[in-house]
């Protein structure tokens, strides 16, 4: 009775992870169709949105493969290998001075927010350091605020 009541909990959980973090709708966009090859990366973090993987990447010249291991990459549960086309993925900034990570979009109009290993940021064109305000800027500003 117990595994019943699992399986009609978990089931669902499990296939309603691929739509929350916008795996589903990549998967539509950009199928992998198995023909790119690259350089491999397992066990690398990603996130969608607020949910995180840990996917296998493929690095390639035309784009960035990504999938998950097995059983969580069928169909049935909703995440199918994609294959994003570098000109896909919008601005990429790095963000993180402990454990940089590169912050970007993909599609247009935008599909998924998503976070990648720092390593991928010569691919996506990512700005080494994240905007900063200079320290002299906030004395500044805090000044005329005070003055007004």
């Amino acid at each position: 009775m117990l595994q019943v009541l699992l399986l009609f909990i978990i089931l669902p959980l499990l296939w309603l992870y691929p739509h929350a973090s916008g795996w589903a709708k990549l998967a539509e966009l950009y199928p992998d169709d198995g023909q790119h090859s690259g350089d491999t990366h397992r066990r690398c973090d990603v996130s969608f949105g607020f949910m995180r993987y840990r996917v296998v990447l493929r690095v390639c010249p035309e784009g960035l493969g990504m999938s998950v291991p097995w059983p969580f990459s069928t169909r049935l549960l909703g995440h199918p290998p994609l294959f994003i086309p570098w000109s896909q993925f919008n601005k990429a900034t790095v963000r993180g001075f402990v454990f940089p990570v590169v912050d970007t979009s993909i599609g247009r109009p935008v599909v998924a927010h998503v976070t990648l290993p720092v390593w991928l940021r010569e691919h996506l064109g990512a700005d080494d350091q994240p905007p900063r305000r200079k320290r002299a800027e906030k004395k500044g500003s805090r000044r005329k605020r005070q003055r007004d």
